[in-house]
């Protein structure tokens, strides 16, 4: 769900901000703000996407999501899930070349 919402297009997120979260609208002008001034798009959009996925699967799913995302999209980690399937996956999780 957290990278469903992370692949959503930059003109959605004003939308999804006002219909999906529980966001006041003095909340959701600050977000909506960040987007526009201060922020990036990708903080705005991780923020977004962790009150979806708290809404639905509570805070703690929401951090491991969070976790899980910038692991394997930003520092290039495979997923946890890929370890126990793929051989070549479980070296280079255990730091190996090869597999």
């Amino acid at each position: 769900m957290y990278g469903k919402v992370m692949s959503l297009p930059d003109t959605a997120m004003g939308a999804t901000f006002r219909l999906v979260t529980r966001w006041t609208r003095r909340d959701r002008g600050a977000e909506e703000g960040c987007v526009l001034e201060w922020c990036t798009r990708a903080d705005a959009k991780m923020r977004l996407a962790s009150e979806i996925v708290e809404i639905f699967h509570g805070s703690e799913a929401a951090a491991e999501a969070e976790q899980s995302f910038v692991r394997v999209f930003q520092q290039g980690d495979l997923p946890a899930e890929m370890a126990g399937i793929c051989p070549a996956a479980r070296a280079k999780r255990a730091g190996r070349a090869g597999g």
